[in-house]
Order: structure tokens, then C-alpha cells, then sequence
């Protein structure tokens, strides 16, 4: 029996060989063999290796780094100075007030009440270094009104308030102002505030209708394809004209062809506020009660527009109410109304008083403002 040792120094189980007769040896293990299917020890020594690295790197406690709450903050050194802007010198301030050091670099300080409300840092008020943007709000102690408010003083506190709610009004005021020059501006270089559309059997046109085939029909060659689309690149429309086309007089044979008339014609207002207003008109006389429930169901008024000369007692009065856009809507509409339907607005009059009562339409024009 011989036994055998490997160099490299691996653990080996001890192997008696036996010399037979045929000069040939046969490995007999001392020890049981063990399992086909279990793993041999030489190839369990690397994943064991594998597995004690692992967890000795596991068991090595990473290195740690102070993270700090949120809102602290963290000098660049370990010595804090002495005016630095902390939660501890603002919690010190809190509780005695303000420090020494804090006295002696007041830049490092935080601004007091007035400063932060007005907008102006508190070293600039203390050396007059207030712009004149900040000047007006600067001179104004609110610690002093809510001083006077705990205090009692409730006749010099009203007073400050009613005052700083003027001054607030008038610049809400200002800017209305500005913003309606604005669009005032807009509109002066844009088209007219209305648009005419032409109404062929419900179907709406840009272009004037023509006669064709000898005056046997009507066509028109622009058509609306998208009216949502068109009031939204023309914000400046205020209402839209419709003129229908349904029932037209054929000319006769051999006659002069003229322009097709339209037969009816209604007023669509787009702005909301012009709507409102003019349902407002609507509701106050008592002869356009079914318009009003027409003019809810079709949002269109039909013409002639009486409803403008019937309006003249509280015109006036409903434009001084009225905020200035909504006067201006107002008159846009009636100006364009006795523009085009002055003749008719005389002769339905005329007929709706069977005493024959004659329309100055200069009068009309004034008692409505528009001259």
C-alpha cells in the first residue's frame, strides 16, 4: 500500500493500490464512496471560497455620511460664525431677540416684518437706498397698523385700511384701463368687428350669391368649411350677419339681372358678454318675450331690430350701467343696424301704428348716442 500526496497542497482522501496478477492496479478508497450526484470536495473548495468572500464583504459595514435633515443647513467648516444664517441663530432670535453679533452684520440678518411685505430689503430703507418703484409701498409700517389693530385702535386702523383698499382699486383701475387700450389697439388695425354670411339652403358662403344658368339659380364659390376655426383666428368678431337665401324671387324673362336680395337676415352674437347684453335689452320690454325664447333656443335675432328703437327711454341708462366694453358692443350693434335697416325700422313703425307716426332718424340717431 502506498499513499499518494499532491504538491500543491489540496486536501485528498489517502487511495490503496493492490498489485494483481496481471500487473494491474485497482483504486480501492479507504473511505465510502459518496453519491454520483453530489459534488466533489474539489470542486466545492471555489464556491466556498466564493461564499465566505461574500460574506465577509457583507459583514464590512459600509461607510457612513451624514445626511442632515431637511431644511438644516451644513457649514463648509466645523467653526460656525457667528452671523450665519441658520434655523439656530433663527430660533435664538426667536427666543431672546436679536443678537449682538446679529446687530453688527445686519446684512447676514433676515429682513424684518415691513421689509418682507413691502419688497425692499431692510438695509436699503435704513440708507434711503429705496427705488422709486418700491417707494410708495416702503413707507408703510404694517407692524405699526397690526400694533394699532391689537392695541384697540380701531377708528386709525379703518382709516389705514380703507385707504390701502383706494389705493388698490385704483390700480386694479389702471391696469382695466391699459388692458382695454390694448385691445383697442388690436381691433384699429384689424376688419371690421362683424362678419357677413351668406346662407344657401343652410349652407354658409363668404361670397355674395350670383345668378347662373340665366337667372334660373344661385351659386356662390367661397364656402365656410370650418366656422369654429375662423372665429378663433378672428378673435375680433363680435357677432356674425347671417343672410339667408331660401326663398328668392326669380327675375323675369329679358329683365336686367340684378343682385340677388337675401330674404332674411338675423344677428348671431359670437362674444359672450355682447350676448348677455342684448338679452338684457330683450328682457326688458315686454313685446319680445317669445324673441327672448327664440333668441335662447337659435341664439340669433331676426331683423329688422326693433328691439333697438324700443330701447331708447333706458338706453342711456343701460349704457352708463354697463361696464365701457360692453357700451362699445352695444353701439357697434346699433350703428350697424340704422346703417342698414333705417328705412326699414321707419316703415314697420309706420305699420305697427296704424296712425302714421313719422321716425326723425336724425332723433334716432341721438337719443341712441351714436352722433
Amino acid at each position: 500500500m502506498a499513499s499518494v500526496f499532491p504538491s500543491d497542497g489540496r486536501r485528498v482522501v489517502p487511495v490503496e493500490y493492490y498489485e494483481s496478477e496481471d500487473s494491474t492496479r485497482d483504486e480501492i478508497p479507504s473511505l465510502p464512496s459518496e453519491p454520483e450526484a453530489s459534488t466533489s470536495i474539489d470542486d466545492r473548495i471555489p464556491a466556498d471560497r466564493e461564499a465566505n468572500r461574500r460574506r465577509d464583504v457583507l459583514e464590512v459595514p459600509p461607510p457612513k455620511r451624514y445626511i442632515p435633515r431637511p431644511g438644516r443647513m451644513i457649514p463648509s467648516s466645523t467653526v460656525r460664525r457667528p452671523a450665519y444664517n441658520a434655523v439656530y441663530n433663527a430660533h435664538m432670535q426667536q427666543r431672546f431677540g436679536q443678537l449682538q453679533l446679529d446687530r453688527a452684520l445686519a446684512v447676514d440678518t433676515a429682513p424684518s416684518m415691513d421689509a418682507v411685505v413691502n419688497g425692499v430689503p431692510e438695509q436699503n430703507i435704513s440708507q434711503g437706498q429705496d427705488s422709486q418703484h418700491y417707494a410708495a409701498r416702503a413707507n408703510h409700517s404694517w407692524s405699526e397698523e397690526m400694533s394699532a389693530i391689537t392695541a384697540g385702535n380701531h377708528t386709525d386702523a379703518e382709516a389705514v385700511l380703507q385707504t390701502g383698499i383706494g389705493s388698490l382699486q385704483q390700480q386694479i383701475k389702471m391696469l382695466q384701463d391699459e388692458l382695454y387700450q390694448l385691445e383697442d389697439q388690436e381691433q384699429r388695425g384689424s376688419p371690421k368687428p362683424y362678419q357677413v354670411l351668406y346662407r344657401i339652403q343652410q349652407q354658409m358662403y363668404f361670397d355674395h350669391p350670383e345668378w347662373t344658368e340665366g337667372g334660373k339659380a344661385i351659386v356662390s364659390r367661397v364656402p365656410v368649411d370650418n366656422l369654429d376655426l375662423f372665429l378663433e383666428r378672428h378673435k375680433n368678431v363680435l357677432f356674425i350677419v347671417y343672410r339667408d337665401f331660401n326663398d328668392i324671387q326669380m327675375p323675369e324673362k329679358g329683365s336686367r339681372l340684378h343682385q340677388p336680395r337675401h330674404s332674411e337676415e338675423s344677428i348671431h352674437p359670437v362674444n359672450k358678454r355682447l350676448r348677455s347684453a342684448i338679452e338684457t335689452v330683450l328682457r326688458n320690454n315686454w313685446r319680445y318675450e317669445s324673441f327672448v325664447q327664440k333668441f335662447y333656443l337659435t341664439g340669433e335675432v331676426k331683423a329688422p331690430y326693433l328691439f333697438i328703437y324700443h330701447s331708447r327711454p333706458y338706453w342711456t341708462n343701460l349704457l352708463s350701467e354697463s361696464p365701457r366694453r360692453i357700451r362699445e358692443h352695444l353701439t357697434i350693434v346699433a350703428r350697424y343696424v340704422l346703417q342698414n335697416y333705417r328705412h326699414d325700422i321707419c316703415f314697420s313703425l309706420e305699420t305697427f301704428w296704424s296712425h302714421g307716426l313719422t321716425v326723425s332718424i336724425g332723433a334716432l340717431w341721438q337719443n341712441l348716442g351714436l352722433r
